[in-house]
């Protein structure tokens, strides 16, 4: 396993994946694990996501997640 595979992994049990779209601490829409929602992801806060968007849009392998 890549270090920054390994990284996601505990990061991701430690903080938890977030599913809804929120507005972090200086107010940037933020989804997953900490992704700073970018205008190509076509997000609004409050909007609420399956994992298998999150890791995509992650840029991680969406396969076996739900």
């Amino acid at each position: 396993m890549k270090n920054i595979e390994r990284f996601k992994d505990d990061l991701k049990r430690h903080e938890g994946v977030v599913l809804r779209v929120y507005s972090d601490s200086v107010g940037l829409p933020t989804v997953g694990i900490g992704h700073l929602v970018r205008p190509e992801d076509n997000l609004q806060v409050g909007q609420t996501l399956r994992i298998r968007k999150i890791l995509r849009i992650m840029g991680q392998n969406p396969s076996g997640a739900g």
